[in-house]
């Protein structure tokens, strides 16, 4: 997933970089933190920026191409402490709005990330969660496999939900937390079985490839997957089949797969 940084000028030099500016309510009623875009933002008790505080004016400030101009408040509008009717923001100013301090930052992302709006089932205005989205919208169309990387509860299964259903695939979304599956079953699980195959086997059973047929299998965890079973899980994978414990024949099988 992409990384946000704020990069040192020697490592901005060696990539093209754009700039997304963000303002935060460091002091006062909290708030997500809003993205600057092309559009003016009205600051005020009614505005675009709505601030529950009873010193701001309803429509007090705006701010439009990194510049912010007072609309004639009855407080004023001050940046790092001086009043200003209309004055460039630079990163780190210090926006005070009656008693309301906002802090503007700009930050610096690869000149090729897409920045996408909120959308289910990933939530969030900030930035890195708007490079995911546009990192999701580039790749969901696509019929290659896809990695995952993320600590444990970083919500790994909501990008795979997002990407499964920007897809357009009509098949099911079977997230499989590999972890749990027991090591002797795990071939079983997944590719299914024959009736016979094995003790217990009195019926034939249809595995996770096939409960995903035309949509999108999430292997979680796939590093706790058993050694010897990850070079059928790869026939699997670049061959776009696979063989039922017991059976004879490999079956052709429509699945994405992604993993973390």
């Amino acid at each position: 997933m992409t990384n946000v940084t704020r990069p040192s000028p020697a490592r901005a030099g060696r990539q093209t970089l754009s700039q997304v500016r963000r303002l935060t309510v460091a002091f006062g009623a909290p708030q997500p933190p809003v993205v600057l875009g092309d559009a003016p933002i009205v600051i005020g008790r009614a505005g675009d920026l709505a601030i529950d505080d009873e010193q701001a004016s309803r429509q007090h400030a705006v701010i439009e191409a990194g510049i912010i101009g007072d609309l004639g408040s009855t407080n004023g509008t001050f940046v790092n402490g001086i009043a200003v009717d209309k004055v460039p923001l630079e990163d780190g100013a210090v926006v005070r709005i009656g008693d309301t301090l906002l802090l503007h930052e700009i930050i610096r992302i690869k000149g090729r990330t897409r920045l996408r709006p909120e959308s289910a089932p990933l939530f969030g205005p900030s930035v890195a969660l708007q490079a995911i989205r546009g990192e999701i919208e580039r790749v969901a169309p696509r019929r290659v496999p896809v990695l995952i990387l993320g600590e444990t509860g970083v919500g790994k299964e909501r990008v795979a939900e997002a990407i499964h259903q920007a897809s357009g695939r009509t098949g099911a979304l079977v997230p499989v937390n590999c972890a749990a599956l027991p090591a002797d079953l795990i071939e079983s699980e997944l590719f299914g079985h024959v009736a016979g195959a094995f003790t217990g086997a009195k019926a034939a059973k249809a595995g996770l490839f096939a409960a995903a047929e035309g949509g999108t299998l999430f292997l979680d965890e796939i590093g706790d997957m058993p050694i010897a079973m990850q070079p059928k899980l790869l026939r699997a994978l670049s061959t776009g089949t696979i063989r039922p414990v017991g059976a004879t024949a490999a079956i052709k099988v429509d699945v994405r797969v992604m993993r973390s």
